[in-house]
This record gives C-alpha cells, structure tokens and sequence, in this order.
C-alpha cells in the first residue's frame, strides 16, 4: 500500500514532468557544526548568482529549514559526489537522492567525511558504503514501491522519513529559484577534483591484482589475459565460435588481430553453456511435441470424414459441458496441451528443474 508521504512525492513530480529528466536533492543536518546556508556554499565551494549574472555554470538552490538546509539541483548530479559529500559533510550529516533521465539513481548518507551508504533506487538490496545497513530499518517504502511507477517518490519519502525534513511544494514555482521572490538562494557551485580512481573496473574489484599486473612484464600481462580468456570460454558459447579461438590465440602469441576481426568482435553474442542445453532441449520436446499432433491430426480427419458420412458430430475426448448460468459451455480437454508438456518434461529430465513457466499457465487454464 502506497503511504501518504510517496503520494505527497508522486503529485510533487507529476506536476513538475521535467524532473523525471534529472534531479539531485540534499539536506544538510547539523551534528556537531551549524547548519547554515553560508556555511553550505563556503563547503560547496559556491558563490551567489546575482542579479543578470549570465555565466556558465553547475547551479543550484538552497534554503534554510530550521535547523537544517536543503539543497536542490533539478538537473544535475554534483551533490552526490563522493569528494563533494566529505567535504560537505563535516560536522553534518547529509541525505542526498539523485537520479538520471536514464532511470538510474540512488540515495546516499554521508557523515563526518565519510560516506556510509549508498542505495540503488531501483533495488534496494544493493548497497554499498561504510555502513550499509543504516538504511535497514526504513525501507518499507522503497520495497513497496519495487516495479510500480512510485520508485522515484519512494525515495524522495525515504528521505524525508530519515531526515524528518520535506520539499515544500509551494517553494518549487516558477519564481522560487529567484532570491528576490522566495526563500531560495541560487549558487553557482565550485569545482572539486575528482578522487583517483582505478584505470578499469577490474580494478575497484582488485586493486591489488590490477597494480601488480599493470607493473608486470609483458608476458605475465599477456598469460594472466589468456589465462581469464580461457576461462570465459569455457564457461560460454559464443555466436563465433571461430572467431573468438583466433583472438585467444592471438593474446597466447603476442599477436594483433587484422581490423576486420577486431569490428567483429563488438557483435559477439555470449551464452551460458546451461542456457544452450536447455534451448537443445527444448527444441527436442517440441520435435515430440509436433509427431504427437501430426497423429492426431490423422486421426481427427479420419472422424472428421466418417461423422460427415452419418451425419453425427462425435464427442472430443475429455469434453465437458458446463452448464453454469445456463449456458452450454465446451470445456477444452487436458490432452490438448500434453505436446507442450513433452516438451518441458524433457528439459526437466536434464536440468532437474521447470524451466519453462509457460506450462504452468496451460496447466492453470484446464484444471
């Protein structure tokens, strides 16, 4: 059931579309320093936009609640930064919720410099951070909201529940971001260098292994590669099988791949080896699947042609007629749907498991 504070959000974000193409909100609590608004652009690195201040820039909008501020950019991502979260963060806490025109997105909690948790919006499972469980006692609403069109109020809801502070909607009209007509201030933010970060993604998983690698020699580099080549291929089928042999090979010898092979490569498809079997399968069943109808079929017409010759419809096998509401209703027979089943039951045989949810509909239609 959806609470009243994700439907105060959903109305929120209905009636301003445009922030569905992006949206970063932040409020700054204070722990063991002052929450102010001068002291969040000092942090921010920020200056006041004055009047007819035309120049290029990362803007955004703060205001004082309270005790607390709240920072807002209606398209932009600087708040939730991990080198701008430190510094903002010093003596405060700060909740920020992002998210792109891309649907990706997630709420992050830093305090005191450090960054304690983040959270996927679109699986609250994945999480990350210092202290990811922080967020375990408040998820009620951001599960509930999982594949419905409230994820993004959720969290704004998730939020507010932790902080206890709301985006007033009467502060969001066309004249709030003007420091002359409302409660807003507008800042041009500062620039922050970006932290160092691993050359690849191998790297964040194992920066010790990616180092050593990248410092090794040429051969090691190039057996360690053909040594993970090796192991991807045995563990999937690829659309090119021959194609795929040629570039191991060429990482074993220290050779360079001709431009052809190198543009093929990009539209390789990989399969587990798993997924292939079932398919096979499959494919099997369906093949039983097809003679079970195909002698069927030859003895349909032959009743077909002897019910012509007296004049009598005969009976289908298993059919039923219902006569609920007093009506005359034919019940389609169970047999009718044993092909189908052949076919799963051959994949069950193999793999041990169902892996063909449609044959638990066409069992649901005729019991």
């Amino acid at each position: 059931m959806v609470s009243d504070t994700v439907r105060y959000y959903d109305d929120f974000l209905a009636d301003r579309d445009w922030l569905a193409e992006g949206l970063s909100w932040a409020v700054v609590q204070p722990a063991s320093a002052e929450a102010t608004i001068d002291g969040v652009i000092k942090r921010l690195r920020a200056r006041r936009v004055e009047s007819g201040d035309n120049n290029p820039g990362e803007f955004a909008d703060l205001a004082q609640i309270g005790p607390n501020v709240v920072v807002f950019q209606d398209n932009g991502c600087a708040l939730s930064r991990p080198e701008v979260l430190r510094w903002l963060s010093d003596g405060m806490r700060v909740h920020t919720v992002d998210w792109t025109i891309n649907g990706n997105g997630g709420v992050t909690y830093a305090v005191y410099g450090k960054v304690l948790a983040w959270m996927d919006m679109n699986d609250p499972d994945r999480r990350h951070g210092d202290d990811p469980s922080v967020f375990a006692d408040d998820l009620e609403d951001v599960r509930a909201a999982q594949g419905t069109e409230y994820v993004t109020p959720a969290v704004m809801a998730f939020v507010e529940r932790r902080t206890g502070v709301r985006l007033p909607a009467e502060w969001m009209s066309d004249e709030g971001a003007d420091p002359e007509a409302g409660p807003w201030v507008t800042v041009r933010l500062g620039s922050f260098p970006a932290d160092p970060r691993p050359p690849s993604s191998f790297g964040h998983y194992e920066p010790d292994l990616d180092a050593r690698l990248r410092a090794a020699s040429e051969p090691v580099r190039r057996a360690a590669l053909a040594l993970a080549l090796r192991a991807v291929t045995k563990r999937f089928r690829f659309s090119d099988d021959d194609l795929v042999r040629r570039a191991v090979e060429a990482v074993e010898r220290g050779l360079t791949l001709d431009e052809d092979a190198r543009s093929r490569i990009v539209y390789l498809k990989a399969h587990t080896r798993r997924r292939i079997a079932v398919a096979r399968n499959h494919r099997a069943g369906l093949r039983v699947a097809r003679r079970v109808r195909r002698r069927r079929g030859a003895g349909r017409a032959e009743r077909r042609q002897r019910s012509k010759a007296t004049g009598h419809r005969p009976r289908r096998r298993g059919a039923e007629l219902d006569q609920r509401d007093g009506r005359r209703r034919t019940v389609r027979s169970p047999h009718r749907c044993w092909g189908r089943d052949a076919a799963g039951a051959i994949g069950d045989h193999h793999m041990g498991e169902d892996k063909f949810p449609w044959r638990a509909r066409c069992r649901g239609q005729y019991r």
